[in-house]
């Protein structure tokens, strides 16, 4: 057989000499079998060795991150067992649904359905699982208008695991949730692609799995929380806003991705602003009304469906806001904000350093691709903001950065950017220095997974652990607490916040100090494809 064509090529400038730009990429979840040519720079791409051009090579990025997911499911399962947190409320509901076809749960709390999904009283021998959790659920009820039960945690998550609650338990919602988290892998890879230009599809996969293998996105492909499928959610329809042309189906998956959002829950209504906004240029310059339909009619029919479900259960368009916490002033929103990052027990850099350096490449992104980057801030900010002013910013009960988890996958888009614009061997040793600290905390929370829950004693129960082990006694305060159990002293807490400050800044400078990069390329062609800007 001969060499597959090449994919239509043009040469373009970002940053440091120029880039190697390819506009045939496809699509990840619509992918159609086609044969694509090399990875730029004279290399041959990853799709080039499989016979099914870009469907097989998307299938097979998928498949690697499954089979690393899957390979821990057993350990995960064993150690977090019974159900806890919120996950029980979820599979309570879609039991409800499955038993009953209602969402009315009274009758399911009488009849002790979790007694389903917990272990025999008394535990067998050799239990491996939680020590101790309440042998009668209590639930979680919504302030509803109505008489009866309903949950507080809505109906999304419950929609989405039905069936593969129905077909296997939860062995096959676990399974389902790591091809979830796989093709989030899959887009962060299709993402990074766009800013890397010729170093090909083995950066693009190396730069992502520090990322896809670590907290929070890996702890989360094992939990039935929201917090995996918004990710899938939002960085599909980001990456699909970035492209000059979407495809009738295309079009279909970002819409059903914003009617999804805030059937999740209703904290991604900021999000989902955020990328639809975004994506006007791209349906202004639309000419099809077929396709603008296939984008359009998912979020309006979800958008009915919901008020009509909101208007049903408390008498009014929104939830109310007693089924949970509250929320901040504003000296507990900057608390919050910071405590997102830098918390002991909670915080995002602290259990993967990584992020910090994707948040340092957020100047070359800002300088090279300056679209990209505003783009990235109107998803993000608004939804760190509502976060930050949750008066309980860190979601309780669950593996660290929950609430960051779904825009997580964003990171790829600075960082790939940044590596791209660096000497290759100063991109290897800083990826490979900022992902070994998080690759070493998932590391520990794989082999002992009930380590990824912290009581709110402002110590985090890995580090802690770690530290017994060592024998080094308490764990020495030195990262702030940023929650309001347990509190650090203010200026341990400003020391902290004031450092994550002056390294953005200082990541900054050089970007500052000379000129903006190069106008970015108008895209032509089906496609924008990787390292290209979409047409104005």
């Amino acid at each position: 057989m001969g060499r597959p064509p090449r994919p239509p090529q043009s040469w373009g400038g970002v940053g440091r000499g120029r880039v190697w730009r390819h506009a045939g990429e496809r699509d990840a979840l619509f992918a159609l079998p086609h044969r694509i040519g090399g990875a730029g720079g004279g290399a041959r791409g990853v799709a080039g060795t499989f016979p099914g051009g870009a469907f097989a090579r998307n299938a097979a990025i998928v498949a690697l991150f499954f089979v690393v997911y899957a390979a821990f499911v057993p350990r995960v399962m064993r150690a977090l067992d019974p159900l806890t947190g919120d996950e029980p409320f979820y599979v309570m509901t879609a039991l409800s649904i499955l038993r009953d076809g209602d969402i009315e749960e009274r009758d399911n709390y009488d009849r002790r359905d979790y007694d389903s999904f917990y272990p025999p009283d008394p535990l067998p021998a050799g239990w491996q699982g939680w020590p101790a959790f309440p042998r009668d659920l209590p639930p979680h009820p919504a302030h509803s208008v109505r008489p009866g039960l309903y949950s507080k945690h809505g109906l999304g998550v419950a929609l989405l695991i039905l069936g593969p609650y129905a077909l296997g338990g939860r062995v096959a919602t676990v399974l389902f949730l790591n091809l979830v988290a796989a093709l989030v892998a899959l887009n962060m890879v299709l993402l990074a692609r766009r800013y890397l230009g010729g170093r090909g599809w083995l950066w693009a996969i190396g730069l992502t799995a520090p990322l896809a293998l670590s907290n929070p996105l890996m702890s989360y492909a094992y939990l039935i929380f929201p917090e995996i499928f918004a990710a899938l959610a939002i960085v599909y329809a980001f990456r699909r806003g970035r492209e000059a042309r979407n495809t009738a189906p295309q079009w279909a998956g970002v819409g059903v991705a914003l009617a999804t959002l805030p059937w999740l829950h209703a904290r991604f209504l900021p999000a989902v602003l955020g990328l639809a906004i975004l994506l006007l240029p791209g349906l202004r310059r639309e000419r099809s009304w077929g396709r603008r339909l296939a984008f359009a009619l998912p979020p309006a029919a979800a958008a009915v469906a919901l008020l009509a479900f909101y208007l049903y259960i408390y008498g009014k368009p929104l939830p109310d806001t007693n089924d949970h916490a509250g929320f901040n002033d504003l000296a507990g929103t900057v608390n919050g904000f910071f405590g997102l990052f830098l918390d002991e027990q909670w915080g995002l850099l602290i259990y993967t350093p990584l992020y910090l350096l994707a948040a340092a490449g957020f100047a070359a992104l800002w300088h090279g691709r300056r679209g990209d980057a505003r783009a990235l801030l109107l998803v993000a900010t608004p939804y760190v903001l509502l976060v930050a002013f949750y008066l309980v910013w860190w979601g309780e009960w669950g593996p660290p950065a929950r609430y960051l988890t779904p825009i997580a996958p964003l990171a790829i888009a600075p960082l790939a950017c940044w590596a791209a614009r660096v000497r290759r061997p100063v991109a290897v040793a800083a990826v490979t220095l900022g992902a070994l600290p998080g690759l070493a905390v998932m590391s520990g929370f794989l082999a002992d997974p009930q380590l990824m829950y912290n009581q709110p004693d402002g110590h985090s129960a890995l580090f802690t652990a770690w530290a017994a082990r060592l024998g080094w006694g308490e764990w020495p305060k030195i990262i702030p607490s940023f929650q309001f159990y347990a509190p650090s002293p203010p200026f341990l807490r400003a020391s902290w916040s004031l450092a994550l400050v002056w390294a953005v800044i200082a990541a900054f400078l050089p970007h500052l100090l000379r000129p903006t990069g190069d106008p970015e390329p108008a895209a032509s062609g089906r496609d924008a494809g990787p390292g290209r800007e979409a047409a104005p």
